[in-house]
């Protein structure tokens, strides 16, 4: 009876595995179309493709691009502190112009010894 509990389970976490898939999955609609990195800075311009002003919404676009530009990053961050700063625009607006963003947030990055890594943002909305 135990083996073949064993058995079952094995095979659920086998198709459990099999069914994750690898590349990632956006929720959003989102597309990075400048991005700047200097020895302690990352500027961030994000286009966001669906008429949203929904604060939640725009936090969590902010939220996945950080971490798709953090891991994308992270061997050339190493342990340096460094400020990561999101610019979100709508498609009408000129990305260029930060006064026309509409919301931007900005993460500390290897803030401290006890908190490596990206920190909670600190989201303002335009």
């Amino acid at each position: 009876m135990k083996r073949l509990y064993t058995l079952i389970v094995s095979l659920i976490l086998t198709f459990s595995l099999i069914a994750c898939t690898s590349s990632p999955v956006k929720d959003f609609n989102a597309n990075i179309v400048k991005e700047n990195l200097t020895a302690s800075t990352i500027v961030v311009h994000v286009v966001v493709e669906e008429n949203t002003s929904d604060e939640a919404a725009l936090k969590f676009i902010a939220n996945e691009i950080a971490v798709e530009v953090f891991n994308k990053h992270k061997a050339t961050i190493g342990l340096n502190k460094m400020t990561l700063t999101i610019y979100l625009f709508d498609s009408k607006a000129d990305n260029d112009q930060i006064s026309e963003a509409m919301a931007f947030i900005v993460f500390n990055i290897n803030n401290s010894a006890t908190q490596p890594g990206l920190s909670q943002g600190t989201f303002q909305k335009n």
